[in-house]
């Protein structure tokens, strides 16, 4: 089922995910730097608010949590996941935070 006026889709057994552009973004062309991590398999669910000065950060930083977690065992507990995620965020360059 399609319905415009939500901007949404429905199908059974599907899931999706949207970040829409606020349209002071689009009057003076930053774009979207937000970001989404979607793990099924964890059921872990991640977002990233980009910055104005490098929208690619938040992409570069849910994609090395990424691939944290495919390092790890099929499911973290949260302290495992606090550690990465503080791993991850210190190794963030300065100018990508």
């Amino acid at each position: 089922m399609i319905n415009p006026a939500k901007r949404m889709v429905k199908q059974k057994g599907s899931l999706s995910a949207l970040v829409i552009t606020g349209s002071d973004k689009v009057e003076n062309g930053f774009g979207n730097g937000d970001c989404l991590l979607l793990d099924f398999s964890r059921l872990i669910f991640a977002v990233s608010d980009g910055s104005e000065r490098y929208p690619q950060a938040s992409r570069i930083l849910l994609e090395r949590f990424a691939e944290v977690l495919s390092e790890q065992d099929i499911s973290p507990d949260i302290s495992v996941l606090k550690k990465s995620i503080e791993a991850i965020y210190t190794g963030q360059k300065y100018t990508h935070k």
